[in-house]
């Protein structure tokens, strides 16, 4: 009698953990499996991911033509550098969605959200045939209207920056003065600038408020070029 309530008590534990497994496994599926990063609830997929890292690779070669992959950058494999600006990217551009819902209660309006849609069909195309990104159009829209609602929080932070010419003058002698561009563009190129360093101070703090964990196993399986 006792042998079979032992031998009852370990079938219950067995059948307990199997169904403890297919629920983590559901939950996965419904999660959207794989993902290389997780900001609060919010999930980065391997083929969003995959995404940012078409932009980080044709921005590489744009710079250094397609003999980049061959330059170190201080030591450190491109491939490496790329795969983990895409991921700062991606993280980054959700944070700013947090915030932008939450703290910010910045949305996009119904025209700027068409505009996205516009453009994510515009270049979904060639994304997908040049690409292995297994993303349907729905999905890729959605990311691309996160990105528009990043650079509206970005405007939105930014808007009130004021030029000081004294250190515009300065900027310009010491970083413009030995090369060929003239005072227009190297004035929109500091204010460029100094918008970049407002909002990225801003996001800083957003970084180490926000609940951000990455899965490096998952990361380090994926190639730059296929």
């Amino acid at each position: 009698m006792r042998k079979n309530m032992i031998g009852m008590k370990t079938i219950a534990v067995i059948a307990v953990a199997v169904i403890a497994i297919i629920i983590v496994t559901m939950l996965m599926l419904i999660e959207g499996g794989e993902y290389v990063a997780r900001v609060g609830r919010d999930r980065i997929s391997v083929e969003e991911y995959k995404v940012y890292l078409h932009e980080q690779v044709n921005t590489f070669e744009e710079i250094g033509g397609a003999d980049i992959w061959e330059v170190y950058f201080d030591g450190e494999n491109p491939e490496n550098v790329a795969k983990r600006n895409a991921l700062n990217s991606a993280i980054q551009v959700k944070v700013t969605k947090e915030k932008a819902k939450g703290k910010l209660n910045i949305s996009l309006t119904e025209e700027e959200e068409n505009q996205a849609v516009i453009w994510a069909r515009d270049i979904y195309n060639q994304i997908i045939e040049n690409e292995n990104i297994d993303i349907t159009m729905a999905e890729f829209e959605n990311i691309m209207k996160e990105i528009e609602l990043y650079y509206k929080v970005f405007e939105e932070l930014t808007k009130n920056f004021e030029l000081s010419e004294m250190d515009f003058e300065m900027f310009y002698r010491e970083e413009m003065g030995e090369m060929e561009v003239s005072r227009e563009e190297a004035k929109e190129i500091y204010i460029a600038q100094k918008k970049i360093e407002i909002f990225q101070n801003q996001y800083e703090q957003w970084e180490r408020e926000a609940r951000i964990k990455r899965n490096n196993e998952v990361l380090e399986s994926i190639r730059v070029r296929q």
